[in-house]
């Protein structure tokens, strides 16, 4: 996200909300997920055009018999403000190229093509505004309607030609000066080009200055980044996202023979989904699908009313906070702060168990229970707080407020001793993608507390020539990776057993591996697994959006570090022991990229797993080898060591010195500061 957002009062306005309504209303609502008498249980039943029908010819008359007869904006929005909502995202169209308002560019729209002609979506703008409700736009940009569109794929994601990029930036402009004020734009699927995104990204704000444009515009055009569907990270996020999430994973759009379990457990289940968003730094869009009349299924209602029952006493916790100031998750539930309050969520398995919060109890002053008029035993300690919690918890969360009189109340980490590396550092995570399936989530920067300034960098060729940012104790300094001594490092022989490396192809959006494969579970051999040939490239004709995974356990018998090399296409993402090392995506594939990889084993078990991706090529590229030498160059800095150091250390910050958008990845695995 350009820097300039996140000053603006919009930008600080859509943080703070943190929960909003999502609505999925389409000519496809009418079907409910049934074609011909049968559902269709292939994807999600707002796109039942692409799974269960087609053909154009059958889908378009169904606009004759859609009549939005129950459709109440003003009820609508009335029920998003009883859930605690602060704005509504609607879909103005979707992939099936059905316009719910009245566009000038097609005849296939709400107010043309139907009997009522209703502009459905005006009527919630104007709803919107009357009761001082925010009203954002789903825009998809793939067009299954439009003549001069890519023929539709499986995937969604298709390039979008020339005439259909003119045609979307149409459309988009006449949303943008015909339905008032619009506080998101979020586009969903296509895969555009950088200059396709630039260009509309540039046009939403020369309309609507304050419009924040959603991540999957792609090609990191973004003001916020958006998770994968219904997908929660499992770190903080350090700059502005969102989490789209459905009632029911398995659709957006209504489907009425959806199995919907009660409303309690369906509440509780999107109240923690809720709380993990916000407490990692994040939006919650949550979304509902009405039936082809308009009416709100009273199930949906009733579970958005039991979330804004939650909400009326534990909303401070929610509104206008930031994500956990812990570089961690906490073992007990979820964090958030505001100013110097600390929101702590304490699960209901953690009942008569205790909790400890690395805090320093000195500065504490009050302890508010949010959720039940419980006291609590509590030891209060310079290093940390102890609290016993009951024995009968609430349903959702226990959820406290810890008022402290100094916002330094968290502990600092113990001091690092040099050297600081990627493996002893607090990432810090962002988002990028260049489309729906390229999302994952990045390495932006490095965090540490250190003993002492740093006065030396090393860094190897996959550094060399970038401008990092050096901040020490808010003392920032630029360095430009060129020249210093050159050293050639030999990894140890022993010491390291390497077992073989196995290998399967994988589907999903780039930055997904299973959590088992991050945890080390036992591979299961030999169904869908294969060893992968080591010093060998191999080239794969799989197609685009394609994936392999690979699997590899490390013994060593001490910390070391060895160094590995990658091949791949247009994507490579790493880890080691479940922590990302790198992920890059590079557009232009017509020849392998390589990359050296520095791994800093831990002694025993090391599990390594790399994600190659193919996106737009025609072949799949892979390739792992094991180098038994690496070059690395050694370079003085000057400016860092004049910084005065406490006896808590300092704290020392690495970042690329200028990027285009927050979420994109740093690329600087290999660095060491000394």
């Amino acid at each position: 996200m350009p820097a300039a957002a996140q000053q603006t009062e919009a930008f600080r306005s859509w943080h703070r909300d943190k929960f909003s309504l999502f609505i999925h209303y389409g000519l496809y609502s009418e079907l409910g997920g049934v074609w011909q008498g049968k559902p269709v249980k292939d994807g999600y039943s707002e796109q039942i055009y692409s799974f269960g029908i087609r053909d154009m010819s059958q889908y378009e008359p169904l606009a004759q018999q859609f009549r939005p007869d129950r459709w109440n904006a003003d009820a609508i929005v009335a029920l998003a403000k009883k859930a605690g909502m602060r704005s509504i995202v609607f879909t103005s169209k979707h992939h099936d190229g059905f316009c719910m308002y009245h566009s000038a560019e097609t005849p296939f729209n709400i107010v043309d093509a139907t009997p009522t002609r209703r502009d459905v979506m005006k009527e919630l703008s104007d709803a919107c505004r009357r009761a001082g409700m925010k009203f954002g736009v789903y825009f998809s940009l793939i067009d299954w309607h439009f003549p001069e569109a890519t023929p539709i794929s499986d995937h969604n994601a298709d390039l979008i030609t020339p005439a259909h990029h003119q045609y979307n930036m149409r459309q988009v402009r006449e949303i943008l000066t015909s339905y008032g004020p619009v506080s998101e734009l979020w586009f969903d699927m296509g895969s555009l080009s950088p200059e396709q995104s630039e260009e509309l990204y540039r046009l939403v704000h020369e309309l609507q200055p304050d419009c924040m444009v959603s991540g999957r515009l792609g090609n990191d055009c973004a003001d916020f980044a958006v998770m994968g569907d219904n997908e929660l990270p499992t770190e903080p996020i350090a700059f502005p996202w969102q989490t789209a999430a459905s009632l029911f994973p398995e659709t957006w759009g209504y489907r009425s023979w959806q199995e919907r379990g009660t409303i309690a457990d369906k509440a509780n289940e999107k109240i923690e989904e809720l709380i993990r968003v916000v407490c990692r730094g994040g939006n919650y869009l949550l979304n509902i699908g009405p039936e082809g009349d308009g009416s709100v299924l009273p199930y949906e209602a009733e579970v958005l009313t039991t979330i804004g029952e939650w909400l009326a006493l534990h909303g401070e916790a929610i509104y206008d906070t930031e994500r956990s100031p812990f570089g961690e998750l906490m073992p007990f539930g979820e964090v958030s702060t505001r100013d110097s309050v600390l929101y702590l969520f304490i699960r209901p398995d953690m009942a008569g168990k205790e909790v400890f919060v690395p805090v320093n109890g000195d500065y504490l002053e009050e302890v508010a229970n949010l959720s039940t008029s419980s006291t609590l035993d509590m030891v209060i300690r310079k290093d940390g707080l102890r609290i016993k919690m009951p024995t009968v918890m609430p349903r959702h969360h226990l959820v406290l407020a810890l008022t402290f009189s100094r916002r330094d109340f968290v502990l600092a980490d113990k001091p690092l001793a040099s050297p600081l590396n990627l493996a002893n550092s607090t990432r810090i995570y962002g988002h990028s993608c260049w489309d729906y399936y390229t999302g994952f989530k990045s390495v932006t920067g490095m965090k540490w507390q250190a003993v002492a300034a740093p006065h030396t960098i090393i860094y190897t060729d996959v550094e060399a020539g970038k401008e990092l940012s050096l901040a020490v104790g808010g003392k920032e300094q630029i360095i430009r990776l060129d020249g210093g001594r050159v050293e050639t490092v030999t990894v140890p022989k022993h010491g390291v057993r390497r077992g073989k490396p196995y290998v399967r192809r994988v589907g999903g959006v780039f930055g997904m591996i299973p959590d088992p494969i991050l945890r080390g579970d036992t591979l299961p051999q030999p169904q869908g697994w294969q060893e992968m040939p080591v010093d060998q490239v191999e080239r794969l004709p799989w197609g685009e959006i394609s994936s392999c995974l690979l699997v590899q356990d490390i013994t060593s018998d001490k910390e070391q570090t060895i160094v590995c090399h990658l091949t791949f296409g247009n994507g490579i993402y790493v880890t080691l022991n479940g922590k990302q090392i790198t992920a890059e995506l590079q557009r232009q594939a017509d020849t392998p990229n390589e990359r050296m990889v520095l791994l800093p084993l831990q002694k025993g078990a090391n599990r390594l797993a790399v994600k190659f991706t193919n996106r737009f090529g025609e072949d799949l590229v892979r390739g792992i080898s094991w180098p038994q030498a690496y070059k690395r160059y050694v370079l003085p800095i000057g400016g860092a060591s004049s910084v005065s150091v406490g006896k808590k250390g300092v704290t020392v910050e690495l970042r690329p010195a200028s990027v285009r958008h927050q979420g994109t990845p740093a690329i600087i695995p290999n660095i060491v500061l000394l």
